[in-house]
């Protein structure tokens, strides 16, 4: 009887699981349907290219054509408008974004009803979906796709998400090698060769479509795409940042230098560069970004680690999908301004590695995630929210908003790796008493 009764229980805990996700997914997918795309600063490049207008866009945008491509067959095809196409695309990634983590949540046995209003729950999946002439949130939805052919270890699906990936943004090639590497180093020598021969191709495919557009300044490709960090780096982190004479970024710069003869046939339009006056509030923001974005699961996700080392090593598709989160939030930092935008590509690691590796940490016996539940909603719609209630144009309100932000960030995800150590102590202390 209670082995029937506990069945039932079972049962019906799955059934309310099931509704609440379905219910969810539902409102996701229904505003990517209903979404009318916001304009942003990007959004010329994409729609430019939608429309064929390729000599307008200039690169790094020029490489990103898939979605542009299919917002343009839908408009040929059936006589949708330029924006009904990049939502409809919109909705096509917000499926596979939310259908992917469904189906690899279920395969690590996990509780999405729990954990889904804390992760897609936040300003940056609904700002995603709305900037839907921005192909971040196609990016997601393949990147779900090609991390579960890569599960599945399928290579027809692998090989297809990877082309998808590659003309969709040029961050699909950091997955890819990723990939490469991990399969080199499990002898799966086919399927590495594969994947990398299959997007080698895609990536030569989209420089022909693209025209190679050259980048704003009309410097050599490599060293522009090499250059990013560094400059982004110094900018985002250092407070440094950098003038050159076609782009006026400050106006007057401390001090200026020419460009040399010997580089000039490199570097395109620039003949002149120096350095704008020190920034101390760039990092402030930078760190209020990073702390926040993703709520208290950077805490989390640090103080698990510290402690799963040793599953990370023993299940490689976690292991994999940890090292590429990791590293897309780390070069979110520092490949370009939109600070907020590029470090949610490391949402992987928040959203697959963090929950299993709370699994594995405490199984069922959790502890009660009300209060955390409340820091993780709390903090990262702080700042959007503190941005709305002011003068954004004000240096002081968003300098103020930025610290603010900051403090929050650093004293929640502190709060949150405690909670978690303090919790495992506790979690030990009682297993070893019983």
């Amino acid at each position: 009887m209670l082995a029937i009764a506990d069945r039932e229980l079972a049962g019906g805990k799955r059934r309310r699981q099931d509704l609440f996700e379905l219910c969810f997914a539902a409102g996701l997918l229904g505003l990517a349907a209903l979404n009318v795309p916001v304009i942003s600063s990007d959004s010329p490049q994409y729609i430019a290219m939608a429309e064929g207008r390729f000599s307008d866009v200039v690169a790094p945008f020029s490489d990103r054509i898939l979605a542009p491509l299919l917002s343009g067959w839908l408009k040929a095809t059936f006589g949708l408008s330029v924006a009904a196409g990049f939502s409809a695309v919109a909705l096509a990634g917000a499926a596979l974004f939310v259908g992917g983590i469904h189906i690899l949540y279920r395969q690590y046995q996990l509780e999405p009803y729990a954990l889904f209003p804390a992760m897609l729950g936040l300003p940056w999946v609904i700002g995603t979906i709305r900037d839907a002439y921005l192909p971040d949130i196609l990016v997601m939805g393949l990147t779900c796709l090609f991390l579960l052919a890569l599960r599945k270890q399928s290579l027809p699906l692998a090989a297809v998400a990877a082309v998808l990936l590659v003309m969709a943004r040029e961050t699909g090639l950091v997955l890819v090698l990723v990939a490469v590497v991990s399969a080199s180093r499990q002898r799966h020598w086919a399927f590495a060769a594969a994947l990398a021969a299959v997007s080698v191709g895609a990536f030569v495919a989209v420089k022909h479509l693209s025209h190679a557009a050259p980048n704003v300044h009309e410097m050599n490709g490599l060293l522009y795409m090499a250059l990013k960090v560094p400059v982004n780096f110094l900018r985002n982190v250092a407070g440094v940042e950098f003038w050159a004479n076609d782009m006026n970024w400050c106006n007057p710069p401390v001090f200026t230098f020419a460009v040399g003869r010997a580089i000039a046939p490199y570097v395109g339009k620039i003949t002149t560069v120096g350095i704008c006056a020190g920034n101390p509030m760039a990092p402030v923001a930078t760190a209020a970004v990073v702390l926040s974005t993703f709520g208290v699961l950077p805490g989390l996700m640090l103080a698990l680690a510290s402690d799963r080392a040793m599953m990370l090593a023993r299940d490689r598709w976690i292991l994999l999908v940890a090292i590429y989160g990791g590293l897309m939030f780390v070069l979110g930092i520092c490949t370009g301004a939109s600070v907020y935008r590029l470090v949610t590509y490391g949402w992987p690691l928040f959203i697959f590695v963090a929950p299993v590796l709370w699994k594995a940490e405490f199984g069922t016996a959790m502890f009660d995630r009300g209060p955390l539940m409340a820091a993780q909603l709390g903090l990262s719609w702080l700042g959007p929210i503190l941005g709305a209630t002011g003068d954004r144009s004000e240096w002081w309100w968003n300098s103020t908003v930025a610290a603010a932000v900051a403090l929050s960030g650093i004293v929640l995800n502190g709060w949150a790796y405690y909670l978690v150590v303090a919790e495992r102590k506790r979690f030990g202390a009682h297993n070893a008493a019983t």
